[in-house]
C-alpha cells in the first residue's frame, strides 16, 4: 500500500467550565471542557499493485481538555492541552477494517 487519505466534516458538542473565575473577568483564567459529536467523509487508499480503492466512513469521537489563559504585557497567551479518542467506520482496506485514535496535542 502506498498511502491512505481521509476527509470528514464532523459536527460536535461540548461544554467549557472556568474554575478559577468567570470568563468575562480579567486576569488568568483555567479552564476545562469536553466534546463528544461525530464525523462523516470518504477514505481512499493507493496501492503500488491494482491502483486505489474509496470508501464511505462514519466516526464518533470524545475528547477533553485543559487551557490556561493569561495576559504577558499586551498579548494573550493560551497555553493546554487536549485528548481525543475516535472510533472510524471503514471498509476501504478489506470488510470492516474499522479504526481506533486517540490523538494529543
Amino acid at each position: 500500500m502506498h498511502n491512505i487519505n481521509r476527509a470528514s466534516a464532523g459536527l460536535g458538542l461540548g461544554r467549557e467550565w472556568y474554575i478559577w473565575q468567570p470568563a468575562t473577568d480579567d486576569g488568568c483564567k483555567w479552564r476545562l471542557g469536553a466534546d463528544l459529536g461525530g464525523r462523516y467523509g470518504s477514505e481512499r487508499a493507493n496501492f503500488n499493485e491494482f491502483g486505489h480503492t474509496v470508501d464511505v466512513v462514519g466516526s464518533l469521537y470524545a475528547s477533553a481538555h485543559s487551557e490556561l489563559e493569561f495576559l504577558c504585557g499586551h498579548i494573550l497567551v493560551h497555553a493546554g492541552l487536549r485528548l481525543e479518542w475516535s472510533y472510524t467506520w471503514s471498509d476501504v482496506l478489506q470488510r470492516n477494517s474499522d479504526s481506533q485514535d486517540s490523538h494529543c496535542s
